[in-house]
This record gives structure tokens, C-alpha cells and sequence, in this order.
């Protein structure tokens, strides 16, 4: 959903190869390990027994685990390369819509993997503690997404009003660049004309 914000499609081969490693992740790595686990509850006296087992191998079971947990690192490191990058790139009324975005999910991305990492290791009770963490950050994330697109919208919006009310205004090339970069809050606006008989563009020089 990150990788998609806010048009809804992955636009690179890299965005759809990294969801493809994490839909595998999810499915097969989770299950794997399952299939050797004779006692997926340890904490439960009273919950019934793996049903799911195949045999019981705790060292294959601990092994495929961890193979999971750094395939899990990966994918959400590789994740968070892509949307730095992107950040990065945008212009300033693009990072008004990204930010709670990218602020929910990085955060909810950290917390998951120290959760992962706090089970694995045992850290007295402090799982738990990430856990309801981890729980909180990603029921912010739907909020945040709405946040971006009302954002992005409404910031349109404003944007169109605004370089309608300049438009009268702008007579000369030079003054048209600049109602336009005010109206969209990006100074770094380049405006381009199409010469047909060149077959080329020129900026407002020529």
C-alpha cells in the first residue's frame, strides 16, 4: 500500500518484485517453520496441539525461523529504500501528502521487526510491550492514508483556484512559470513550450 500511495500502482519492476518477496514471505516462510514445530503455544497448558505438524524438528524449525526473520529485514529494508528515494525526489506538495504516510508505515515497519526480533530472543516480557506498540502504529496507518489523499486533494483543489485567480494577471511567459509554481507550492517549476516546427521544447527564452 506504501509502495502504491497515492496512486494506487506499483510503477516500477522493483516496487512489484519487493510486494512479490513479501506476499512469498507471508505465505510460504510463515508456514514453513509451522510444519516442524510440535509446540507452536509453549505459554497455553490448555490449547490444543499443532495440527499443522508434520515432525517434529525444533533445530529445522528454529533454522527456517530465522531465514524468515532476515528475509523479512530485507524486504522491508529494501521497502524503505524505495520510499526514502521517493521522498527524496518529491517536491514540496508532494511530501505534504506522503509524510503521515510514510510516517505511519516506517514506524510500523520498525516495530514489527523489533517485535520479530524481541520473540526470538525472549527479551522478559518486552514482546509484549512491542507488540501493543507495533498493534497501535499499524492501526494508525489506514488514518494516515486518508490524511495523504485529503491532503493531496484538497491541496489541488487550492492549487487550481489559486492559478486561476493569477491567470488574468500573468501577460508575459516569465510571470506564467511564476503563477504557476506559486499556485502548486514548487519554486523548482520548469515550464516548457512546444515549438511544432522544431519539433522540440524551449524554455521561456527560447
Amino acid at each position: 500500500m506504501m509502495l502504491a500511495f497515492p496512486s494506487g500502482r506499483l510503477q516500477t519492476a522493483t516496487e512489484r518484485a519487493i510486494v512479490a518477496a513479501g506476499y512469498l514471505m507471508t505465505t510460504v516462510l510463515h508456514a514453513a517453520p509451522i510444519l516442524f514445530t510440535a509446540d507452536n503455544r509453549p505459554h497455553c497448558d490448555n490449547c490444543a496441539g499443532n495440527l499443522a505438524l508434520v515432525d517434529s524438528k525444533p533445530g529445522l524449525a528454529d533454522g527456517l525461523f530465522t531465514v524468515q526473520l532476515l528475509a523479512f529485514v530485507g524486504v522491508v529494508s529494501l521497502a524503505g529504500g524505495v520510499l526514502v528515494r521517493r521522498w527524496g525526489t518529491a517536491s514540496a506538495p508532494q511530501r505534504r501528502a506522503l509524510a503521515p504516510v510514510l510516517g505511519a508505515g516506517g514506524a510500523t515497519g520498525a516495530l514489527v521487526v523489533l517485535s520479530a526480533a524481541a520473540e526470538s530472543v525472549d527479551l522478559y516480557g518486552l514482546s509484549d510491550a512491542v507488540d501493543w506498540a507495533y498493534l497501535a502504529a499499524f492501526a494508525s496507518v489506514p488514518f494516515a492514508f486518508l490524511t495523504g489523499l485529503l491532503r493531496s486533494r484538497l491541496r489541488r483543489a487550492d492549487s487550481v483556484s489559486e492559478f486561476v485567480a493569477r491567470l488574468g494577471e500573468a501577460s508575459r511567459p516569465g510571470e506564467l512559470r511564476g503563477a504557476l509554481a506559486d499556485a502548486l507550492g514548487d519554486p523548482s517549476l520548469a515550464l516548457a513550450y512546444w515549438l511544432p516546427e522544431q519539433e522540440r521544447y524551449v524554455g521561456a527564452a527560447g
